[in-house]
């Protein structure tokens, strides 16, 4: 029957708007993600220190502790803040939850980086910004395609966390399903 394709029809714009939503969130959550294991992933890559293995478990446990057990004492926190509710909410505690998988990519990724490109670029006289920009980050394209990829898609299809801290605001497209 054509009973979807009438579905379809009448709720477009809704569907859309949760789409358009749900897009927007995860890929904010991308940015953020990558943006907060850049440094983290170069150091636990390249150095060798005391506390070095601890760190990393630590840094990669959100993945494995349930996001329920966390996020509803985070929501508390979100309340204080004023940012329940909001999409800049919905976005922290999802790359909170979420970031281990670009970090544990961006490791990978800077294990493959010679450092030696990076002390041709500081005699070139390339700054550390200069360098992340110039030298890292197109080396790290395909681990930050990689784990950004694995973020947005959990972070578009995630049901309980958008719920819980977007409070039914913040519309998303599983919500909407």
């Amino acid at each position: 029957t054509f009973r979807g394709i009438d579905f379809v029809c009448r709720n477009g714009p809704a569907i859309l708007s949760t789409l358009v939503s749900s897009t927007g969130y995860s890929l904010l959550t991308v940015v953020a993600a990558v943006l907060l294991s850049l440094r983290p992933a170069e150091v636990l890559a390249r150095y060798e220190f005391p506390g070095r293995i601890f760190l990393e478990a630590l840094l990669l446990s959100p993945v494995l502790i349930p996001s329920i057990a966390w996020a509803t004492g985070l929501h508390f926190l979100l309340i204080r803040l004023g940012l329940a509710n909001t999409r800049a909410g919905v976005v922290l505690v999802l790359t909170a939850a979420y970031y281990p998988y670009v970090l544990r990519s961006l490791i990978a990724g800077y294990q493959q980086i010679d450092p030696d490109y990076d002390t041709c670029a500081e005699n070139l006289g390339a700054g550390s910004f200069r360098r992340l920009v110039t030298v890292h980050l197109p080396l790290l394209g395909p681990a930050i395609l990689a784990g950004g990829s694995v973020v947005f898609l959990v972070a578009f299809s995630e049901y309980f966390l958008v719920f819980l801290t977007g409070g039914g605001v913040v519309s998303s497209y599983t919500g909407y399903l």
